[in-house]
């Protein structure tokens, strides 16, 4: 099978898990994002989905995932009987047009993953201290955009983001998670990532509102995950739900829509942490 085909595989799974309302496995976000051994950074976009689905579906505890060589190399084995996830990246390629001329594009590829519980490696990291609030203050510092005092929402037109004050919230994790879900949207200004949704045409039910709300819903969950805040897993799981229903005809059709919405949460993500201009 080759990557194209696990990638449609994948998607397919999650979608039955969309319209069954078995979403559970969101929730593993809320310890953390799954992250590689070799690298120690969490992996993004639609390996995100991949690996929290493994690792709910086997019920592992560790967020830590390393191919078999890699693990070999930390002086480890795979268990026997293991069964590895696929991820995906893509592979930067050049070809010959008709012309002679060199063109540039990206190839979809896979290789896989086991999970640190699979392997006979130990989790030697020690668990880490964290104070909610104070990291994400310190995620978006940087991010300039400008915030009133309204009911929770994000105006295209003057770039504001609304908020009520923080003690109308019943925790500061709430307050928060509300705010991260109206900066992912605040990214798809016409002077950041210019996402149609934003700069478009989109009113309230259609295809780009649609995709636009799962893109800020999904980017919502992903800071949440960074912050180790419990970002309301269940009204978060049914918010995505519903919206998903709007696009499932959509997203059967376009296996690659998915990897596209998540692609463009984890750029809002990175526009907001400051890693893209």
């Amino acid at each position: 099978m080759n990557s194209k085909e696990l990638y449609e595989d994948m998607v397919d799974e999650i979608i039955v898990s969309l319209d069954k309302g078995d979403m559970e496995w969101i929730s593993q976000w809320s310890s953390g994002l799954p992250t590689s051994m070799a690298s120690g950074k969490a992996y993004s976009g639609t390996n995100i989905f991949a690996l929290s689905l493994h690792k709910y579906r086997n019920g592992f505890s560790s967020n830590f995932y390393a191919t078999y060589g890699q693990i070999q190399k930390l002086g480890g084995r795979v268990k026997k009987g293991s069964v590895s996830s696929p991820i995906w990246y893509y592979q930067p390629m050049v070809k010959t047009d008709k012309n002679g001329e060199e063109v540039n594009f990206a190839m979809l590829k896979h290789y896989y993953v086991f999970n640190l519980e699979q392997t006979t490696l130990e989790d030697t990291q020690e668990p880490k201290e964290v104070i909610p609030i104070d990291e994400a203050e310190a995620l978006i510092k940087n991010y300039k955009f400008t915030l009133e005092s309204g009911v929770p929402s994000y105006s295209p037109t003057s770039d504001i983001v609304y908020m009520p004050n923080p003690s109308q919230f019943k925790s500061m994790e709430a307050y928060y998670s509300t705010l991260f879900h109206e900066l992912i949207h605040s990214t798809g200004h016409t002077k950041r990532l210019k996402r149609k949704g934003i700069v478009g045409v989109a009113n309230f039910g259609s295809e780009n509102y649609s995709k636009e709300e799962m893109v800020a819903e999904i980017g919502r969950m992903f800071l949440c995950a960074e912050c180790n805040i419990d970002g309301n897993k269940d009204n978060s799981m049914a918010y995505i739900q519903n919206w998903s229903k709007a696009l499932s005809k959509d997203l059967k059709q376009d296996k690659n829509l998915l990897r596209k919405l998540c692609s463009q949460a984890q750029k809002g993500v990175d526009c907001i942490k400051g890693d893209v201009k």
